[in-house]
């Protein structure tokens, strides 16, 4: 999604379904040529894992990091169920470590937002892995980014049950209650970026707190 047009948010809303289920074997962890699980300390093992992830940034193709790979813990980036929701969601996230959000991770999300259009190693890094396949659609080589660096403005900040749309951004919770379960939804940070008086430009992204790691899995 771009923070500058609503353009790309409508390729998102279309990717993050086409996607998803197309790269189905991606998201149950195959093993990717771009990275590849190595021993080691967990200091040495998240810098191996950056400094790889920055070397795929500079390919023309670009594969997603193996489930457990360095740097990418499978705690924190579990592979999704392997059939996706019957809706624009695509893919949902593992259900495993889902926790609240509070004051510390509500903040933590909105720091992420300008990260998104930086670089595909700081993306997947901010991500569930349910959400990367849109991701790394958009750093293939003559692909439109979903992501464009900038600041939006915030509409927005709070739980997804708390959001009530007027004219603006639809009301998600239903969407993700029914596809993902009443858990994630309970349990999802949701900000509405845009100009205020643009409803069609605005954008929604759905953030969830694993373990203490807040990662994007939707955005529309």
């Amino acid at each position: 999604m771009s923070w500058a047009t609503g353009k790309t948010a409508a390729l998102c809303r279309v990717s993050c379904w086409a996607a998803a289920v197309a790269t189905a074997a991606l998201m149950a962890g195959c093993s990717s040529p771009a990275i590849s699980p190595s021993s080691g300390s967990a200091s040495s093992a998240h810098a191996r894992g950056t400094d790889v992830a920055a070397r795929a940034g500079k390919s023309r193709h670009h594969a997603a990091p193996a489930v457990g790979a360095p740097g990418f813990p499978a705690s924190v980036y579990p592979a999704p169920p392997p059939r996706p929701v019957v809706n624009s969601i695509g893919h949902c996230p593992a259900a495993g470590g889902l926790r609240p959000f509070t004051a510390h991770s509500a903040t933590a999300a909105r720091r992420a937002m300008p990260k998104f259009g930086r670089s595909l190693t700081q993306g997947l890094r901010h991500s569930d892995r349910a959400f990367w396949p849109v991701l790394i659609s958009g750093w293939q080589a003559g692909a439109t980014r979903v992501f464009t660096p900038g600041r939006p403005a915030i509409l927005y900040s709070g739980p997804l049950e708390s959001y009530h749309s007027s004219q603006g951004a639809p009301d998600l919770t239903k969407l993700i209650s029914a596809g993902c379960g009443a858990s994630l939804a309970r349990n999802t940070w949701m900000i509405v970026i845009g100009p205020r008086r643009s409803p069609a430009l605005q954008g929604e992204l759905l953030f969830l707190n694993r373990r203490g790691h807040v990662l994007l899995y939707y955005a529309q």
